[in-house]
């Protein structure tokens, strides 16, 4: 955490504009020199690095995340506001991309067929394109299909309107970026799973089942996917980061009002506790998750349950 409000005030400090010239920039309007003067005292702009230091962790001793320099909302209630929009969709994502990813995986690990080496090829493919090549291309498509292209609902409902009609149209928006998430998610998952797969078939317990002559897809049920599980784990959560990284830069293609729209608004706004805020909530979205995998991980490895229990 110390890091990482050291690196947020440091760069913001080092970038050219603050939160009062920023905003105008943007907007293409001017404001006088003594208007602005006001505004950086009032919004605590005139402070050197130091005195923003200070100020940034004497708020986070206290337990406050600050407020936002912009509009004056408290950052733990925008944050709170942005997560409720991120969460469904990496959730979503992850209980799509994880399944079919190990699924597609386990298949292509089989060989044999060239359409299996063709599906493991693209998914080599796939996770070496950039997320927003990737972006760029679905909209295309979209386009010309109808879907929406942004957003997170269509304008101008009614107060009245059917709370399930609400919802469907949410869903229809989320359609693209789920896509692109679960795509992306499933990939790395099956690149792993194929790899670790192949490797077990060496293992004693898989070439004592096939020396008895089990059928193979047997073999593979009851063998070869509790250790690709086991060590499968480990592997997603060490890139935890990127799967979040990517839920982040999708949100800012697809303009979805979550965690990471927010934290690129706000960078742009040059509004440090908000920056500084987004940060920390997926730094510990990282962490969280990489100790929920490793838990996983010792769960389903019986071998380590037994050197833990002795």
């Amino acid at each position: 955490m110390i890091a990482l409000v050291l690196l947020c005030e440091g760069l913001l400090h080092l970038l050219p504009g603050d939160a009062t010239t920023m905003p105008l920039l943007a907007a293409q309007e001017s404001i006088s020199p003594a208007g602005a003067a006001r505004l950086r005292s009032a919004w605590g702009q005139d402070l050197s690095l130091p005195q923003r230091l200070a100020e940034r962790f004497s708020d986070l001793l206290s337990g406050h995340l600050g407020t936002s320099v912009i509009d004056g909302r408290p950052v733990a209630d925008a944050l709170a506001r942005a997560l409720a929009t991120s969460a469904p969709l990496m959730l979503l994502s992850l209980l799509l991309g994880l399944p079919g990813g190990f699924a597609l995986g386990m298949w292509t690990a089989g060989g044999g067929s060239r359409a299996r080496r063709m599906a493991h090829a693209a998914t080599a493919l796939w996770l070496a394109t950039p997320v927003f090549a990737l972006v760029v291309v679905h909209l295309r498509v979209a386009e010309h299909l109808g879907l929406p292209l942004a957003g997170t609902g269509s304008l101008g409902w009614s107060p009245d309107a059917p709370t399930w009609q609400v919802w469907l149209d949410h869903l229809h928006h989320m359609l693209l970026p789920l896509w692109v998430l679960s795509s992306l998610h499933g990939a790395l998952t099956a690149r792993y799973t194929h790899g670790l797969a192949r490797q077990a078939r060496h293992a004693p317990p898989v070439r004592l089942a096939s020396a008895r002559g089990l059928p193979s897809a047997l073999v593979r049920r009851r063998y070869v996917a509790p250790l690709v599980l086991t060590r499968l784990a480990p592997l997603l959560s060490a890139r935890m980061a990127t799967v979040v990284a990517s839920n982040l830069v999708v949100e800012i293609l697809f303009v979805w009002p979550g965690v990471g729209h927010l934290i690129w608004t706000a960078m742009k706004r040059r509004d440090a506790p908000l920056v500084t805020g987004g940060l920390i909530l997926v730094g510990t979205t990282v962490y969280v998750a990489n100790r929920l995998a490793d838990a996983t991980s010792t769960s389903l490895d019986p071998m380590r349950r037994g050197r833990q229990a002795a």
